[in-house]
């Protein structure tokens, strides 16, 4: 729904199904004061009106524009038209067509001449810029992987997506960046003591979250490329990260000072494990071997020869085994000191060894992309318990609670869904689900010491903090590329800037009103919420409006 700009009138689509006259699919306009119906908009010829809530009206309040069609339809292609706000009745039909139906932006220029909307899939996307009288096309634009945007002033669109945020000139088609995103989050770990939870970012960099403090996350600057693990020592005074560039660096809790740099591995490191007296760290590299090394020198004790890419990593609860995953099927189970083969498992179609942990002392719980889930008998080899995909769409990753007793599990399939299992009998104790239809899966996700938060890390460049004892998330964390700053933000809205160049962010954000998005300056004052991240965490909800 949205609301006219005057705020006289009150635009809302229908979608009832099975109703007395069948089903009936519509837009109405009511008066927003007494919420009495004024009328209905409908087409000319009878044809189903598209479940995406995506509405504008025009600012003068003459014109209300929505979309008209099966959608994806290849049969029939979803239609935007406009709409007399005065009779109801159909003005112009303007085309469009095959749009994905988690997007349906539509914007009116401030001068009410024309009306801009989105064109095709995700991959090959266009930007519309229609006559508002005629319909007729006065500009079309390529923009990649767009999925809002907004009139700044009658000649420029700002337009948000998977490329950040670009101020485009709707005559010209010319535009220049404002903001690059983040990229994907690989990467996220809760402390021992559950006070710290490190990120690590696709630009190579690590943030580090104080959970007690209003402040902006500590940005830690020792890698190239991306980070593909972050790791807390047992007792909590080192962090370990490796990325894409092959590096191992070491970091001091107390002080956030870089310690050592591992150097060894020729390309980059994808598993790191800690001993559990925290003496000596495991890793495993695309370069195919599999490194154990002094965390106290740096020095390497021995070097396992695999054959393949290593993935995961994993030390047994007592030190003396160790596991390490592969991208052929494969689970080796090392001696820890030696570094020799102890059992070899392969998993039938298993895919890529993403994550491995131990249970108890003869139990070896992996996860693979199309495996899913499985627990093996150290002993005897064999399978105690499977897990598979329910659908071709494979798994994404795993972990292991540290209380040993809750395994955490999310798919592609699900559409970002986290499953909370029983680690003794595999059981489905909860789910979690992203509110948002479409999120992205996680490829990494961690729970604090206590059970109460879980962290998620997605492809999107977000990181999501929910409560185990609820079904979605609390808050979510954007990081911004090259600053030392951050945007946390809650599902209905709530945001807080962060970080040094905190500031910096507030001309770059966007807030929505209804479907349609704005500059943050124009419409999110009364959404901005000092100390954000802490009085969420603390369940203090003080902050909503009733």
């Amino acid at each position: 729904m949205i609301f006219s700009p005057d705020g006289k009138t009150l635009a809302v689509r229908h979608a009832i199904e099975g109703g007395q006259f069948g089903d009936e699919h519509s837009t109405r306009l009511y008066d927003a004061a007494s919420a009495r119906l004024l009328r209905k908009v409908t087409p000319k010829e009878s044809l189903d009106v598209p479940w995406t809530p995506s509405l504008a009206i025009s600012p003068d309040g003459a014109l209300v524009a929505c979309f008209v069609g099966p959608l994806g339809s290849t049969v029939a292609p979803t239609a935007l038209r406009l709409f007399d706000v005065r009779t109801g009745k159909e003005r112009a039909e303007c085309g469009g067509g095959f749009l994905d139906e988690e997007n349906g932006a539509i914007a009116f220029s401030p001068d009410n001449e024309v009306v801009a909307t989105l064109s095709g899939k995700p991959a090959d996307r266009s930007l519309l810029v229609l006559d508002a009288k005629t319909c007729t096309e006065q500009a079309h634009f390529r923009t990649r992987d767009t999925t809002d945007f907004v009139f700044t002033d009658p000649f420029h669109l700002l337009t948000a997506g998977a490329n950040g945020l670009e101020l485009r000139d709707r005559r010209t088609g010319q535009s220049r960046a404002i903001s690059r995103p983040v990229g994907a989050v690989y990467a996220a770990r809760f402390s021992p003591d559950g006070r710290y939870l490190a990120q690590g970012l696709d630009e190579g960099v690590v943030l580090v979250w104080d959970l007690g403090s209003t402040n902006g996350p500590r940005r830690l600057a020792g890698h190239q490329k991306t980070i593909a693990a972050v790791v807390f020592s047992p007792d909590g005074k080192t962090l370990a990260t490796a990325g894409n560039d092959g590096l191992l660096n070491l970091w001091d809790t107390a002080t956030w000072q870089k310690t050592r740099t591992l150097r060894g591995h020729g390309e980059g490191i994808d598993g790191v494990a800690f001993s559990p007296d925290g003496k000596r760290i495991l890793t495993a590299s695309y370069d195919k071997t599999a490194r154990l090394w002094d965390a106290s020198t740096g020095a390497s004790v021995w070097t396992f020869p695999g054959g393949t890419l290593l993935t995961a990593t994993a030390f047994s609860k007592d030190g003396r085994r160790v596991a390490i995953g592969a991208i052929n099927d494969t689970v080796l189970v090392l001696d820890a000191t030696t570094g020799k083969i102890a059992r070899e498992i392969y998993i039938p179609k298993g895919g890529i060894v993403s994550r491995l942990f131990f249970a108890g002392s003869d139990a070896l719980w992996s996860w693979t992309t199309h495996g899913g889930l499985r627990r093996w008998n150290l002993d005897t080899g064999e399978s105690t318990f499977e897990q598979t995909p329910r659908s071709k769409t494979s798994f994404m990753t795993a972990s292991l609670a540290p209380d040993g007793n809750t395994i955490v599990t999310s798919s592609l399939g699900d559409r970002g869904a986290i499953g909370l299992l029983d680690a003794a009998s595999g059981k489905l104790l909860r789910s979690l689900k992203h509110p948002v239809h479409g999120k992205p899966w996680h490829y990494e996700m961690s729970m604090s010491p206590d059970g109460r938060f879980l962290a998620s890390a997605s492809p999107d460049g977000s990181l999501s903090l929910w409560r185990t004892d609820r079904e979605q998330p609390i808050l979510t964390i954007r990081a911004a590329e090259g600053r030392d700053a951050a945007v946390v933000f809650t599902e209905d809205g709530y945001v807080d800037f962060v970080g040094p160049e905190a500031n910096s962010l507030r001309r770059l954000t966007l807030c929505t009103v209804g479907r349609q998005w704005f500059p943050f300056e124009v419409c999110g004052e009364r959404l901005h919420v000092p100390g954000l991240f802490a009085k969420v965490l603390k369940d203090d909800s003080s902050f909503r409006e009733p």
